[in-house]
C-alpha cells in the first residue's frame, strides 16, 4: 500500500491540473450543458447496469445508449434504506463490500485512502438511518472540483480576501456579488485556512469536506 501523503499529493497534482478546465465550465452555454449531462448520464447508466448487480435489475428496461432525462422518470429514486440494505450489490467494484468499508471507517481518525483508491465516508444518521458513501479516485477528484471551483474564481476575481470571505462571496446572491465582497473585505484580517475547509455551494448551503485543499499542499 501506498502511503497517505504520497497519495495525496498525486491527488492534487491531477486536481491542480483540472482546475483551468472546470473554471471554464461555469460559463458554458447551456447547449453545452444539456449535451455534457446526456452524456454523463449515459455513461452512468451504463457502469450501473454492468457493474452493479442490483442496479442491473432496476435497468434492466433502460437502454444506456440512448437514454434521455426523460426516462428516469421510468426509474424508482434509491433511498437510504434501499442503499444499505443492498449496499454490496450496489458497489460497482468487486473488491469492496460493506464489511470491508465499515471496517475502515472504524479505524478512522483523520483522513484515509481505502486500497489506495477509495474514500469512505458516513453520515450521522439524523435522519433516523446512518449511510455509508465511497467515492473512487476520480469521483473524489471531481467533487472536490465541483465545490473549489466558485471558491476559486471569487478568490481570482476578489484578491486578498480570506477563504472564509471568499466563501461568502460564493453564497451570496449572483447580483449581490460586488456588495457582498466589499462586506466580506472587511472581515478578511486573521481569516485563515483551516484543516477541515467549509466549502460554500452555489445555493448558499456549507459542507464541512475533508480535503486539505490544494491551495495548502506542499508542492
Amino acid at each position: 500500500m501506498t502511503d497517505y501523503a504520497t497519495l495525496r499529493q498525486r491527488h492534487v497534482a491531477e486536481f491542480r491540473a483540472l482546475v483551468p478546465e472546470h473554471l471554464e465550465r461555469i460559463a458554458w452555454p447551456v447547449e453545452r450543458i444539456r449535451a455534457e449531462r446526456q452524456r454523463r448520464l449515459r455513461t452512468l447508466l451504463g457502469v450501473a447496469k454492468v457493474r452493479s448487480s442490483w442496479h442491473r435489475q432496476r435497468l434492466a428496461d433502460i437502454d444506456p445508449e440512448t437514454a434521455t432525462e426523460a426516462d428516469l422518470s421510468r426509474i424508482l429514486p434509491m433511498t437510504k434504506d434501499d442503499m444499505m440494505q443492498n449496499l454490496d450489490g450496489i458497489f460497482t467494484d468487486t473488491r469492496l463490500s460493506r464489511g470491508q468499508v465499515e471496517a475502515h471507517l472504524e479505524t478512522l481518525s483523520s483522513d484515509a485512502y481505502l486500497l489506495d483508491q477509495f474514500h469512505v465516508f458516513a453520515s450521522g444518521g439524523s435522519s433516523g438511518r446512518r449511510g455509508v458513501f465511497v467515492w473512487d479516485w476520480n469521483g473524489w477528484l471531481w467533487f472536490q472540483l465541483a465545490l473549489a471551483r466558485f471558491w476559486m474564481r471569487e478568490s481570482a476575481e476578489h484578491t486578498g480576501l480570506g477563504p472564509d470571505a471568499s466563501e461568502a462571496v460564493v453564497a451570496a446572491d449572483r447580483s449581490q456579488r460586488a456588495l457582498a465582497a466589499r462586506n466580506a473585505a472587511s472581515h478578511r484580517e486573521g481569516l485563515g485556512p483551516t484543516g477541515r475547509q467549509r466549502v460554500w455551494n452555489d445555493g448558499g448551503g456549507v459542507r464541512d469536506v475533508v480535503w486539505k485543499g490544494a491551495r495548502h499542499a506542499p508542492e
